[in-house]
């Protein structure tokens, strides 16, 4: 009787034993986080197992930068995420698929989602950004998808700076690093300002990388000079990929997508 009755006990600690032998998939949140997201703050609930994740000496985090946890969050669900920003948080590590992130539809926007999965020992996961892109926005170059941008103007004058970030989705990774270069277009299609980098702002997180369709990333912050002489008119804001011998085309053959019209205005003095 009582081997019957140690049976379920036994049961539990073989289950135990097994799941910890099954990958943890918070170790890849952390390669993810540090390879892919700008420092920031982040939000998660108290109860569940992601507040510690991103801590050096309780998750075990070894990464280049930080995400520290934002204090005083003990509940997620019960707080408007004014609140959430209030506490200067970026992101939120909630559990995969709540209603989270749903609540906030116009709010939010997730980045990246770990499902819950039988063949992994963390619970699934869903990781959120707080704020919204500023525009949406729908083309492709390549297997590269624009689904996004910010903008801090669409008029600005002569000898001043436009500031953008683009967000992508890319259904496969290409087969090289690929760059992105940036360009002010006139009506004759001429580059009148430009600027080219690693299109992430870590360059350990390259094209060849892009490997999930349902993610979504997050550009650098590009910082394009428009000259003191440029002449007052109206401008394309262009981005295009390439690599050392090629360039990713749309599926309509061009080599550049417009991210947005830019009226430029005659200097202040």
């Amino acid at each position: 009787m009582l081997a019957i009755s140690l049976i379920p006990a036994y049961r539990e600690s073989d289950a135990l034993a097994h799941n910890f032998t099954l990958h943890d998939r918070r170790n890849d949140l952390m390669s993810y986080m540090d390879t892919s997201l700008p420092p920031g703050k982040y939000v998660a609930d108290w109860s569940g197992p992601y507040h510690k994740v991103m801590n050096r000496s309780w998750g075990g985090y070894t990464g280049l930068h930080d995400y520290p946890l934002a204090q005083g969050l003990d509940y997620l669900k019960g707080k408007p995420i004014d609140e959430w920003r209030a506490r200067d948080a970026v992101y939120a590590i909630v559990p995969y698929r709540t209603a989270d992130f749903l609540r906030f539809p116009e709010e939010t926007f997730a980045l990246k989602h770990y499902p819950t999965d039988p063949n992994f020992r963390d619970p699934g996961m869903t990781i959120l950004r707080l704020y919204p892109m500023q525009h949406k926005a729908d083309g492709q170059l390549g297997s590269i998808h624009l689904v996004g941008y910010d903008l801090n103007a669409n008029e600005i004058a002569a000898g001043k700076d436009i500031i953008f970030r683009q967000y992508w989705r890319a259904d496969k990774p290409t087969d090289t690093v690929h760059r992105v270069g940036n360009y002010l277009l006139n009506d004759d299609r001429e580059v009148v300002a430009q600027v080219d980098y690693v299109p992430l702002w870590d360059a350990r997180r390259d094209t060849t990388t892009w490997d999930d369709p349902d993610e979504i990333l997050i550009g650098r912050e590009f910082t394009l000079s428009i000259p003191s002489d440029l002449p007052p008119a109206t401008y394309q804001l262009s981005f295009g990929f390439y690599d050392t011998a090629s360039r990713l085309l749309s599926p309509e053959g061009s080599d550049l997508m417009e991210i947005a019209e830019i009226t430029v205005v005659s200097p202040e003095f």
